[in-house]
């Protein structure tokens, strides 16, 4: 979807974060939201990672490989 390269020494990390955030939300989502999640987890969860995926990245430009 971008044009950005993550950071390979900070993946694993993203990856183990975001599961542990998407429980949080399913925890805490219907005390503070009022609302349940069910197969939606599987969007936040994939939300959550992408977004911490492109944090980490920086831009991938062909003027800074020459």
């Amino acid at each position: 979807f971008t044009k950005k390269q993550p950071s390979d020494v900070w993946i694993p990390l993203v990856c183990l974060i975001s599961p542990v955030v998407t429980y949080f939300v399913s925890v805490y989502s219907p005390e503070f939201l009022g609302y349940t999640f069910g197969y939606e987890l599987l969007l936040v969860n994939g939300g959550f990672t992408f977004l911490g995926l492109w944090s980490i990245s920086r831009q991938n430009n062909e003027h800074e490989r020459r």
